[in-house]
Protein backbone atom coordinates (compact mmCIF):
# COMPACT_ATOMS: atom_id res chain seq x y z
CA UNK A 1 0.00 0.00 0.00
CA UNK A 2 1.12 3.54 -0.74
CA UNK A 3 -0.54 6.91 -1.27
CA UNK A 4 -1.78 5.65 -4.65
CA UNK A 5 -3.55 2.66 -3.11
CA UNK A 6 -2.82 -1.05 -3.27
CA UNK A 7 -0.08 -2.13 -5.67
CA UNK A 8 -0.01 -5.80 -6.51
CA UNK A 9 3.39 -7.47 -6.85
CA UNK A 10 3.91 -9.98 -9.64
CA UNK A 11 5.66 -13.35 -9.72
CA UNK A 12 8.90 -11.87 -11.08
CA UNK A 13 9.04 -9.31 -8.28
CA UNK A 14 8.47 -11.93 -5.58
CA UNK A 15 11.03 -14.28 -7.17
CA UNK A 16 13.67 -11.53 -7.19
CA UNK A 17 12.94 -10.71 -3.55
CA UNK A 18 13.06 -14.29 -2.23
CA UNK A 19 16.14 -15.10 -4.32
CA UNK A 20 17.95 -12.08 -2.90
CA UNK A 21 16.94 -13.07 0.64
CA UNK A 22 18.11 -16.67 0.10
CA UNK A 23 21.53 -15.53 -1.08
CA UNK A 24 21.88 -13.22 1.91
CA UNK A 25 21.16 -16.14 4.23
CA UNK A 26 23.09 -18.93 2.46
CA UNK A 27 25.69 -16.95 0.53
CA UNK A 28 26.04 -15.55 -2.96
CA UNK A 29 27.35 -18.88 -4.27
CA UNK A 30 23.94 -20.50 -3.69
CA UNK A 31 22.60 -22.06 -6.90
CA UNK A 32 19.17 -20.56 -7.56
CA UNK A 33 18.93 -21.45 -11.24
CA UNK A 34 15.61 -22.61 -12.62
CA UNK A 35 16.37 -26.36 -12.41
CA UNK A 36 18.27 -26.38 -9.14
CA UNK A 37 16.48 -27.69 -6.00
CA UNK A 38 16.64 -24.30 -4.30
CA UNK A 39 15.59 -22.52 -7.50
CA UNK A 40 12.50 -24.71 -7.83
CA UNK A 41 11.57 -24.17 -4.19
CA UNK A 42 11.98 -20.39 -4.52
CA UNK A 43 9.87 -20.31 -7.70
CA UNK A 44 7.11 -22.34 -6.10
CA UNK A 45 7.14 -20.02 -3.09
CA UNK A 46 7.08 -16.91 -5.32
CA UNK A 47 4.16 -18.33 -7.28
CA UNK A 48 2.14 -18.80 -4.08
CA UNK A 49 3.00 -15.27 -2.92
CA UNK A 50 1.89 -13.88 -6.29
CA UNK A 51 -1.39 -15.77 -6.05
CA UNK A 52 -1.99 -14.40 -2.56
CA UNK A 53 -1.31 -10.87 -3.76
CA UNK A 54 -3.77 -11.37 -6.62
CA UNK A 55 -6.43 -12.34 -4.11
CA UNK A 56 -5.55 -9.40 -1.90
CA UNK A 57 -6.02 -7.14 -4.93
CA UNK A 58 -9.49 -8.61 -5.46
CA UNK A 59 -10.34 -7.96 -1.80
CA UNK A 60 -9.03 -4.39 -2.08
CA UNK A 61 -11.13 -3.80 -5.19
CA UNK A 62 -14.31 -4.94 -3.47
CA UNK A 63 -14.47 -1.60 -1.73
CA UNK A 64 -14.79 0.14 -5.10
CA UNK A 65 -18.04 -0.04 -7.02
CA UNK A 66 -16.18 0.76 -10.24
CA UNK A 67 -13.78 -2.17 -9.84
CA UNK A 68 -15.91 -4.84 -8.14
CA UNK A 69 -17.38 -7.66 -10.22
CA UNK A 70 -19.61 -10.68 -9.73
CA UNK A 71 -20.89 -11.55 -6.28
CA UNK A 72 -19.01 -8.69 -4.61
CA UNK A 73 -20.59 -6.15 -6.97
CA UNK A 74 -24.04 -7.60 -6.26
CA UNK A 75 -23.44 -7.25 -2.52
CA UNK A 76 -22.46 -3.61 -2.95
CA UNK A 77 -25.62 -3.04 -4.96
CA UNK A 78 -27.60 -4.83 -2.28
CA UNK A 79 -26.51 -2.14 0.16
CA UNK A 80 -28.53 0.26 -1.99
CA UNK A 81 -31.51 -2.07 -2.18
CA UNK A 82 -30.78 -3.22 -5.73
CA UNK A 83 -30.52 -6.75 -7.12
CA UNK A 84 -29.52 -8.16 -10.48
CA UNK A 85 -32.27 -8.65 -13.05
CA UNK A 86 -32.65 -12.31 -13.99
CA UNK A 87 -33.34 -13.81 -17.42
CA UNK A 88 -36.83 -13.57 -18.89
CA UNK A 89 -38.80 -15.31 -21.66
CA UNK A 90 -39.81 -13.45 -24.82
CA UNK A 91 -43.54 -13.42 -25.54
CA UNK A 92 -45.78 -12.59 -28.45
CA UNK A 93 -48.57 -14.04 -30.56
CA UNK A 94 -49.01 -15.99 -33.79
CA UNK A 95 -51.74 -16.27 -36.37
CA UNK A 96 -52.61 -19.87 -37.25
CA UNK A 97 -54.43 -21.08 -40.36
CA UNK A 98 -55.72 -24.61 -40.79
CA UNK A 99 -58.79 -26.83 -40.51
CA UNK A 100 -61.89 -24.86 -39.41
CA UNK A 101 -62.91 -25.76 -35.87
CA UNK A 102 -59.61 -27.43 -35.04
CA UNK A 103 -58.61 -27.04 -31.40
CA UNK A 104 -54.93 -26.20 -31.02
CA UNK A 105 -53.68 -27.10 -27.55
CA UNK A 106 -51.06 -25.29 -25.43
CA UNK A 107 -47.49 -26.42 -25.98
CA UNK A 108 -47.66 -26.46 -29.80
CA UNK A 109 -44.05 -25.92 -30.90
CA UNK A 110 -42.96 -23.34 -33.48
CA UNK A 111 -39.59 -22.04 -34.62
CA UNK A 112 -37.71 -19.53 -36.73
CA UNK A 113 -35.28 -20.41 -39.51
CA UNK A 114 -32.42 -19.78 -37.07
CA UNK A 115 -33.82 -22.35 -34.63
CA UNK A 116 -35.35 -20.11 -31.94
CA UNK A 117 -38.26 -22.10 -30.54
CA UNK A 118 -41.60 -20.96 -29.14
CA UNK A 119 -44.62 -22.71 -27.67
CA UNK A 120 -48.27 -21.69 -27.51
CA UNK A 121 -49.39 -20.86 -23.97
CA UNK A 122 -53.15 -21.18 -24.41
CA UNK A 123 -55.55 -23.22 -26.47
CA UNK A 124 -57.31 -21.76 -29.48
CA UNK A 125 -60.11 -23.03 -31.69
CA UNK A 126 -59.78 -22.07 -35.35
CA UNK A 127 -62.69 -20.08 -36.73
CA UNK A 128 -65.04 -21.11 -39.50
CA UNK A 129 -62.56 -19.49 -41.87
CA UNK A 130 -59.79 -21.64 -40.43
CA UNK A 131 -57.78 -18.99 -38.60
CA UNK A 132 -56.98 -18.00 -35.04
CA UNK A 133 -54.55 -16.00 -32.94
CA UNK A 134 -52.84 -17.36 -29.85
CA UNK A 135 -50.17 -16.21 -27.40
CA UNK A 136 -46.70 -17.77 -27.48
CA UNK A 137 -43.63 -17.82 -25.25
CA UNK A 138 -40.01 -18.62 -26.09
CA UNK A 139 -38.84 -22.06 -24.96
CA UNK A 140 -35.55 -20.63 -23.67
CA UNK A 141 -34.96 -17.44 -21.72
CA UNK A 142 -32.92 -14.61 -23.18
CA UNK A 143 -32.77 -11.84 -25.75
CA UNK A 144 -32.51 -14.42 -28.55
CA UNK A 145 -36.28 -14.84 -28.21
CA UNK A 146 -36.89 -11.28 -29.43
CA UNK A 147 -37.41 -12.04 -33.13
CA UNK A 148 -38.79 -9.84 -35.94
CA UNK A 149 -42.32 -9.99 -37.31
CA UNK A 150 -42.83 -12.74 -39.86
CA UNK A 151 -39.86 -14.80 -38.72
CA UNK A 152 -41.80 -17.56 -36.91
CA UNK A 153 -43.19 -19.84 -39.61
CA UNK A 154 -41.84 -23.34 -38.95
CA UNK A 155 -44.02 -25.99 -37.29
CA UNK A 156 -41.63 -28.17 -35.28
CA UNK A 157 -43.95 -31.18 -35.26
CA UNK A 158 -45.97 -31.09 -38.52
CA UNK A 159 -49.72 -31.34 -38.05
CA UNK A 160 -52.11 -31.99 -40.99
CA UNK A 161 -54.67 -29.64 -39.42
CA UNK A 162 -52.22 -26.71 -39.38
CA UNK A 163 -51.44 -25.19 -42.78
CA UNK A 164 -49.38 -22.16 -41.81
CA UNK A 165 -48.30 -19.95 -38.93
CA UNK A 166 -46.82 -16.47 -38.72
CA UNK A 167 -46.16 -13.77 -36.17
CA UNK A 168 -47.60 -10.46 -37.33
CA UNK A 169 -45.53 -8.57 -34.75
CA UNK A 170 -42.10 -9.05 -33.24
CA UNK A 171 -41.78 -10.94 -29.99
CA UNK A 172 -40.66 -8.85 -27.04
CA UNK A 173 -39.40 -8.71 -23.46
CA UNK A 174 -36.92 -11.58 -23.73
CA UNK A 175 -34.00 -10.68 -21.49
CA UNK A 176 -30.56 -12.04 -20.66
CA UNK A 177 -29.28 -11.90 -17.10
CA UNK A 178 -28.21 -8.35 -16.34
CA UNK A 179 -24.52 -7.74 -17.00
CA UNK A 180 -22.15 -6.39 -14.38
CA UNK A 181 -21.80 -3.18 -16.41
CA UNK A 182 -25.56 -2.58 -16.56
CA UNK A 183 -26.02 -3.36 -12.86
CA UNK A 184 -23.11 -1.07 -11.94
CA UNK A 185 -24.73 1.71 -14.01
CA UNK A 186 -27.98 1.38 -12.04
CA UNK A 187 -26.17 1.45 -8.70
CA UNK A 188 -24.12 4.48 -9.70
CA UNK A 189 -27.23 6.26 -10.95
CA UNK A 190 -28.90 5.78 -7.59
CA UNK A 191 -25.86 6.96 -5.63
CA UNK A 192 -25.15 9.96 -7.85
CA UNK A 193 -28.78 11.05 -8.11
CA UNK A 194 -30.38 10.56 -4.70
CA UNK A 195 -34.13 10.97 -4.72
CA UNK A 196 -35.98 13.31 -2.39
CA UNK A 197 -39.76 13.26 -2.15
CA UNK A 198 -40.59 12.71 -5.78
CA UNK A 199 -37.92 14.72 -7.56
CA UNK A 200 -36.70 13.95 -11.08
CA UNK A 201 -34.07 11.52 -9.81
CA UNK A 202 -36.79 9.55 -8.04
CA UNK A 203 -38.73 8.97 -11.26
CA UNK A 204 -35.58 7.87 -13.06
CA UNK A 205 -34.81 5.45 -10.25
CA UNK A 206 -38.35 4.09 -10.01
CA UNK A 207 -38.51 3.41 -13.73
CA UNK A 208 -35.17 1.57 -13.67
CA UNK A 209 -36.31 -0.56 -10.73
CA UNK A 210 -38.68 -2.42 -13.03
CA UNK A 211 -36.86 -5.38 -14.64
CA UNK A 212 -36.48 -4.93 -18.38
CA UNK A 213 -36.09 -1.15 -18.42
CA UNK A 214 -32.72 -0.23 -19.88
CA UNK A 215 -33.05 3.56 -20.11
CA UNK A 216 -35.54 6.25 -19.19
CA UNK A 217 -36.13 9.96 -19.45
CA UNK A 218 -38.31 12.17 -17.27
CA UNK A 219 -40.36 15.17 -18.46
CA UNK A 220 -41.60 17.24 -15.47
CA UNK A 221 -44.76 19.36 -15.91
CA UNK A 222 -45.16 17.97 -19.41
CA UNK A 223 -48.96 18.55 -19.43
CA UNK A 224 -49.28 21.15 -16.70
CA UNK A 225 -48.74 21.34 -12.93
CA UNK A 226 -48.21 18.04 -11.08
CA UNK A 227 -47.91 16.04 -14.31
CA UNK A 228 -44.89 13.90 -15.10
CA UNK A 229 -44.09 11.87 -18.19
CA UNK A 230 -41.64 8.98 -18.03
CA UNK A 231 -40.42 7.64 -21.37
CA UNK A 232 -38.74 4.24 -21.24
CA UNK A 233 -36.64 1.98 -23.44
CA UNK A 234 -36.19 -1.74 -22.92
CA UNK A 235 -33.01 -3.63 -21.99
CA UNK A 236 -31.81 -3.34 -25.60
CA UNK A 237 -32.35 0.45 -25.45
CA UNK A 238 -35.20 0.13 -27.96
CA UNK A 239 -38.86 1.18 -27.58
CA UNK A 240 -40.45 -0.68 -24.68
CA UNK A 241 -43.32 -3.10 -25.25
CA UNK A 242 -46.90 -2.35 -24.24
CA UNK A 243 -46.56 -4.87 -21.41
CA UNK A 244 -43.40 -3.25 -20.04
CA UNK A 245 -44.93 0.23 -20.25
CA UNK A 246 -47.94 -1.00 -18.28
CA UNK A 247 -45.70 -2.65 -15.70
CA UNK A 248 -43.81 0.60 -15.11
CA UNK A 249 -47.07 2.56 -15.00
CA UNK A 250 -48.45 0.19 -12.39
CA UNK A 251 -45.30 0.42 -10.30
CA UNK A 252 -45.00 4.21 -10.35
CA UNK A 253 -48.61 5.45 -10.52
CA UNK A 254 -51.38 2.86 -11.09
CA UNK A 255 -54.18 5.26 -10.07
CA UNK A 256 -53.23 8.77 -11.31
CA UNK A 257 -52.68 11.19 -8.48
CA UNK A 258 -53.78 8.80 -5.71
CA UNK A 259 -50.30 7.94 -4.44
CA UNK A 260 -50.92 4.19 -4.68
CA UNK A 261 -47.59 3.55 -6.40
CA UNK A 262 -44.14 5.05 -5.87
CA UNK A 263 -45.21 8.54 -6.96
CA UNK A 264 -46.41 10.91 -4.23
CA UNK A 265 -50.06 11.90 -3.83
CA UNK A 266 -51.10 14.49 -6.40
CA UNK A 267 -48.56 13.55 -9.04
CA UNK A 268 -50.19 12.37 -12.27
CA UNK A 269 -47.70 10.18 -14.08
CA UNK A 270 -47.84 8.99 -17.68
CA UNK A 271 -45.46 6.25 -18.77
CA UNK A 272 -44.79 5.87 -22.50
CA UNK A 273 -42.47 3.93 -24.76
CA UNK A 274 -39.57 5.64 -26.46
CA UNK A 275 -39.93 6.29 -30.18
CA UNK A 276 -37.49 4.66 -32.58
CA UNK A 277 -35.64 6.83 -35.09
CA UNK A 278 -34.30 4.54 -37.81
CA UNK A 279 -30.83 5.39 -39.07
CA UNK A 280 -29.72 4.03 -42.46
CA UNK A 281 -25.97 4.10 -43.12
CA UNK A 282 -24.06 3.78 -46.38
CA UNK A 283 -20.45 4.44 -47.36
CA UNK A 284 -17.61 3.57 -49.72
CA UNK A 285 -14.61 1.93 -48.04
CA UNK A 286 -11.02 1.07 -48.86
CA UNK A 287 -10.13 -2.31 -47.40
CA UNK A 288 -6.79 -3.51 -46.10
CA UNK A 289 -5.28 -6.60 -47.69
CA UNK A 290 -6.73 -9.87 -46.43
CA UNK A 291 -10.12 -8.47 -45.37
CA UNK A 292 -13.45 -9.18 -47.00
CA UNK A 293 -16.25 -6.68 -47.33
CA UNK A 294 -18.63 -8.94 -45.39
CA UNK A 295 -16.28 -9.34 -42.42
CA UNK A 296 -15.73 -5.58 -42.26
CA UNK A 297 -19.47 -4.96 -42.57
CA UNK A 298 -20.17 -7.34 -39.67
CA UNK A 299 -17.56 -5.66 -37.47
CA UNK A 300 -18.80 -2.18 -38.31
CA UNK A 301 -22.42 -3.12 -37.61
CA UNK A 302 -21.39 -4.40 -34.18
CA UNK A 303 -19.51 -1.17 -33.42
CA UNK A 304 -22.50 0.93 -34.42
CA UNK A 305 -24.84 -1.27 -32.39
CA UNK A 306 -22.60 -0.96 -29.32
CA UNK A 307 -22.61 2.82 -29.72
CA UNK A 308 -26.39 2.87 -30.16
CA UNK A 309 -26.88 0.91 -26.94
CA UNK A 310 -24.97 3.57 -25.00
CA UNK A 311 -26.56 6.54 -26.78
CA UNK A 312 -30.22 6.12 -25.81
CA UNK A 313 -31.44 9.37 -24.21
CA UNK A 314 -27.81 10.43 -23.96
CA UNK A 315 -27.52 12.26 -27.30
CA UNK A 316 -29.76 14.69 -29.16
CA UNK A 317 -28.54 13.67 -32.62
CA UNK A 318 -26.73 10.88 -34.40
CA UNK A 319 -23.37 12.38 -35.27
CA UNK A 320 -22.02 11.94 -38.80
CA UNK A 321 -18.52 12.40 -37.38
CA UNK A 322 -19.02 9.75 -34.72
CA UNK A 323 -20.26 7.19 -37.24
CA UNK A 324 -17.30 8.07 -39.46
CA UNK A 325 -14.91 7.52 -36.56
CA UNK A 326 -16.51 4.14 -35.85
CA UNK A 327 -16.10 3.17 -39.49
CA UNK A 328 -12.48 4.28 -39.65
CA UNK A 329 -11.83 2.46 -36.39
CA UNK A 330 -13.19 -0.82 -37.78
CA UNK A 331 -10.47 -3.40 -38.33
CA UNK A 332 -9.74 -3.78 -42.03
CA UNK A 333 -10.84 -0.26 -43.06
CA UNK A 334 -8.06 1.96 -44.41
CA UNK A 335 -10.26 4.85 -45.50
CA UNK A 336 -13.84 5.72 -46.39
CA UNK A 337 -15.82 8.22 -48.45
CA UNK A 338 -19.40 9.13 -49.37
CA UNK A 339 -20.67 8.38 -45.87
CA UNK A 340 -24.37 9.15 -45.54
CA UNK A 341 -26.89 8.89 -42.72
CA UNK A 342 -30.44 8.54 -43.99
CA UNK A 343 -29.20 9.69 -47.37
CA UNK A 344 -27.59 12.90 -46.12
CA UNK A 345 -24.10 13.98 -45.14
CA UNK A 346 -25.07 15.75 -41.93
CA UNK A 347 -26.14 14.81 -38.43
CA UNK A 348 -29.54 13.19 -37.87
CA UNK A 349 -31.48 14.95 -35.08
CA UNK A 350 -33.31 12.94 -32.44
CA UNK A 351 -36.55 14.08 -30.85
CA UNK A 352 -36.83 14.38 -27.08
CA UNK A 353 -38.51 10.95 -26.87
CA UNK A 354 -36.56 9.25 -29.65
CA UNK A 355 -33.85 6.61 -29.44
CA UNK A 356 -31.73 5.56 -32.44
CA UNK A 357 -32.47 2.30 -34.25
CA UNK A 358 -29.96 1.07 -36.79
CA UNK A 359 -31.61 0.24 -40.10
CA UNK A 360 -29.75 -0.83 -43.22
CA UNK A 361 -25.97 -0.65 -43.26
CA UNK A 362 -24.43 -0.73 -46.72
CA UNK A 363 -20.73 -0.65 -47.50
CA UNK A 364 -19.22 -0.75 -50.97
CA UNK A 365 -15.65 -0.84 -52.24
Amino acid sequence: MDDQGFKRQRFAEFLAAVTDKAKKVFGDELDTSEKSPMGMILRLFAWHLGLMDERLEDVYNTSSLNAATGAILYKLGGNDGLSVYSEEFATGSITVTGTPGYELLPGFLLATESGVRFATTKEVTLSAEGSGTVEIKAVAMGEAGNVPAGSIHIVVNPNPDILSITNAEQTQDGRDRETDAAFRERVLQRRQNPGTSGNKADYLRWSREVPGVGASKVFPLWAGPKTVKVVIADADKLPASVALVQEVQTYIDPAPGQGEGQAPIGAVVTVAAAVAKTIHISAMVVLAAGYTLQSVLNSFEQKVEDWRGNAAFGVTYVSHAVVGALLLGTEGVIDYSALTLNGGTGNVPLGAEEVPLIGTVELEV
